[in-house]
């Protein structure tokens, strides 16, 4: 189906985030409400989960390297390094800024098939419009800034997808995919065997450069690879190579909404 979204309009959607509390708030407004959700997490809502939470001020600043880092590899020590605390403290944090639900490990995909892959999980925070609060920036300057705009495209998709699997009628499972020869694809899926694997781009174009991974990945697996997506922020789906497709990120809510 195409997709009247353009890659302004994600941008604004991924500022904007998820709670249907926010939608629709002014920059400002926005702003000042995901202020005080993140002091309710770090002063409160921490403690009532864990008699062993971290300073609110520690967990606000693990939090914050999250939001930096979200879409990459998770990297406990750069953390504990930028929120000035030991490595136990911030380790401590992030399993409890999990438990609240505001940051995702995304686990390295893993097969008996294939040689040389990464076990290192990627972290993503659970709403991208509270990444973006913490980053200070707006769609606009977002859209200005090449290396963190690919993060922020790929957490709003992570953030899609979880929501997805969580409703999905049958066991499906999340996951990156990286290998030591430097092929990534931003997420897998897993069901009863069978592989979807996506990559996400920020661009309004896409060609067949764009899924070289997914290609690799489907050549290895043969019929186990169900799929393979490049979700981009164009308007039109097209194939890209035998099961491999271009679609727009939209297509993720609109086939949900045809189900």
């Amino acid at each position: 189906v195409r997709s009247d979204y353009t890659r302004g309009d994600y941008l604004e959607a991924m500022t904007q985030g998820r709670f249907p509390a926010v939608i629709g708030r002014s920059g400002r407004g926005r702003d000042r409400w995901y202020q005080s959700y993140v002091e309710q997490l770090v002063d409160r809502d921490a403690a009532q989960i864990s008699d062993r939470t971290a300073r609110p001020g520690t967990l606000r600043s693990v939090l914050s390297s999250c939001a930096v880092r979200t879409g990459q590899e998770l990297n406990k020590q750069a953390t504990a390094e930028d929120a000035e605390v030991d490595f136990r403290t911030a380790d401590r944090a992030i399993g409890l800024l999990e438990d609240l639900l505001v940051i995702a490990r995304v686990p390295a995909w893993h097969s008996k098939r294939l040689k040389r892959l990464t076990r290192t999980p990627k972290v993503h925070l659970t709403d991208p419009g509270m990444a973006a609060h913490l980053l200070s920036v707006t769609a606009e300057q977002l859209g200005r800034e090449p290396g963190l705009v690919g993060q922020m495209f790929e957490t709003f998709v992570v953030s899609e997808l979880i929501s997805h699997i969580e409703t999905a009628g049958e066991r499906t499972e999340l996951f990156h995919f990286k290998d030591r020869d430097g092929r990534e694809i931003d997420a897998v899926l897993e069901r009863a065997g069978r592989v979807v694997g996506i990559e996400v781009k920020s661009s309004g174009s896409v060609d067949r450069k764009a899924a070289r991974g997914l290609i690799w990945l489907r050549d290895q697996l043969g019929q186990s690879f169900h799929l393979g997506v490049v979700l981009y922020s164009g308007a039109n789906p097209f194939q890209l190579d035998d099961r491999i497709w271009a679609l727009p990120i939209s297509s993720l809510w609109h086939a949900t909404r045809r189900g």
